[in-house]
């Protein structure tokens, strides 16, 4: 039965010819959940200095997320090891009970770096 479940539209977009793209929900998906998203500031990060916050998510399993920076409210964000910042980042891992939000400084000034980050709630295969 290839036309089931629920799935809602769009504003302005028919459900029944609509692609993916205009659809806000289709069951017949597997949709990535979210446990919880917010932030996490290392506040005038020293020279040369590294530190690591602890963010409690209580899932009981260690989850998948995302995290991605920005550096003194630059309106610039970047994204964990994969920066093209390479003097300044943060990066993390998960455990069964929280997220760990490496910062680290490479520079020579010292830096506020505010980590936003998404925990998700799928516990994977």
């Amino acid at each position: 039965m290839a036309n089931y479940g629920i799935k809602i539209s769009k504003a302005g977009y028919d459900i029944v010819t609509t692609g993916i793209a205009n659809q806000i929900f289709n069951s017949e998906k597997n949709c990535i959940k979210l446990a919880t998203v917010g932030t996490s500031t290392a506040t005038s990060l020293a020279a040369a200095g590294s530190t690591t916050n602890q963010v409690a998510h209580g899932l009981g399993f260690a989850p998948g997320f995302m995290i991605w920076f920005e550096i003194d409210n630059d309106g610039d964000w970047y994204f964990q090891y994969t920066s093209t910042v390479d003097y300044i980042g943060c990066g993390g891992s998960s455990d069964s009970t929280n997220l760990d939000i490496a910062f680290y400084n490479n520079d020579s000034s010292t830096h506020t770096i505010v980590a936003y980050y998404a925990i998700f709630a799928d516990r994977g295969s």
